[in-house]
């Protein structure tokens, strides 16, 4: 299996290509909005495929298609797989998760009033008790252990409570779960009918999962495939080394990595993986509020273009803004940001850090 990077075009930083990956959503899924983030530097379309349906995939396709170099046989789109993130459906209310109490997640449960139904097929795929796993609710906020588990669904002891709402994210900690590629079918089908080579996979956290998704993106011969791991889970940090030899990007997921391992360990742990994949001549791309500033009347601030310019001096090759584009009325704002902030480290000769912190 080999993936190599298919670069895209884009504002040119000296010798070295930065990306800059700009998320569509509400504020910029149209061609206007394309057309913008162009123009002000993105280099690169993020697509979340766990929210989009496949008439919006199409559109946005086509739009970016027609912005773009016709007869390209590659889309600088990266989309992003979904991970082993579902979402509760309908609650009567929402209720309090009380820290000892148990809950039963599931398609069907005993008679109980703790009960959150999720629209999971394969529990004993991806949760095992003996394994220890968890389910993490609001970004890791609330924590629960895995007490036992049968073909319908799982009895869950509360960690870490807190309120329990609708279609709240449900991220279980086992193995990447085979379902996930099944309900994204069709949406695969689609990307890579319309020229998307490059995928993120959500939650992967071993080389076995990066195979386990190629198979179902690409085929044994399919050299043009690109598989980008996400950092997000403290045992992707453990088997950094080794994902780092199997794939040529990986991209530093920093909000679901903060829920996991805490906010005080995520700077560290960033640049621990900025000098491991220097070392092994890998490149790095860097999410989680990239640029929160520019969704707020005061703008990007001075903090956020400092740690910018400090990830790209520790070796960060790409950077993906999420909120910033997908919502963000002043987008090409953002960007525009960017793109300065780059410059202004390539005008200084592209530095690297004099000393590797420990």
């Amino acid at each position: 299996m080999q993936q190599r990077n298919q670069r895209s075009g884009g504002p040119a930083f000296g010798s070295t290509h930065i990306e800059i990956i700009a998320t569509l959503g509400p504020a910029t899924a149209s061609p206007d909005g394309i057309r913008a983030l162009l123009s002000a530097g993105a280099t690169r379309f993020r697509l979340n495929l766990a929210h989009a349906d496949s008439d919006w995939l199409k559109r946005c396709l086509a739009a970016i298609r027609s912005l773009v170099v016709p007869g390209s046989a590659h889309l600088p789109v990266v989309a992003d797989l979904p991970g082993r993130k579902f979402r509760t459906e309908r609650l009567a209310a929402p209720f309090q998760l009380q820290a000892g109490t148990e809950v039963y997640f599931g398609r069907s449960a005993p008679q109980t009033e703790n009960v959150v139904h999720v629209p999971f097929h394969d529990w004993p795929e991806i949760i095992s008790p003996k394994r220890g796993d968890t389910i993490l609710l609001q970004d890791g906020a609330m924590e629960l252990r895995i007490q036992e588990s049968g073909p319908t669904g799982c009895r869950a002891r509360v960690i870490r409570g807190g309120m329990l709402r609708d279609r709240m994210g449900v991220v279980f900690t086992g193995a990447v779960s085979s379902q996930l590629m099944t309900l994204a079918e069709e949406k695969i089908r689609i990307c890579r009918a319309q020229g998307v080579h490059a995928f993120l996979i959500s939650y992967c956290e071993t080389p076995a999962d990066v195979a386990t998704v190629h198979r179902s993106v690409g085929s044994a011969s399919d050299s043009a495939c690109v598989l980008i791991p996400k950092i997000e889970t403290a045992a992707a940090l453990q088997n950094v080394d080794a994902l780092l030899a199997a794939v040529d990007t990986v991209c530093l997921a920093r909000g679901d990595l903060g829920a996991q391992i805490g906010l005080s360990r995520v700077p560290p742990a960033e640049i621990r993986l900025l000098k491991a994949a220097r070392q092994a001549g890998r490149g790095v791309w860097i999410a989680g509020q990239v640029l929160p500033g520019s969704l707020t009347d005061s703008g990007v601030n001075r903090p956020e273009l400092a740690a910018l310019y400090y990830a790209l001096c520790h070796g960060a090759r790409g950077f993906i803004l999420s909120e910033e584009t997908a919502v963000n009325e002043k987008a090409a704002t953002a960007i525009r940001s960017m793109v300065e902030i780059i410059q202004q480290w390539t005008d200084n000769g592209s530095p690297h850090c004099q000393a590797d912190p420990v």
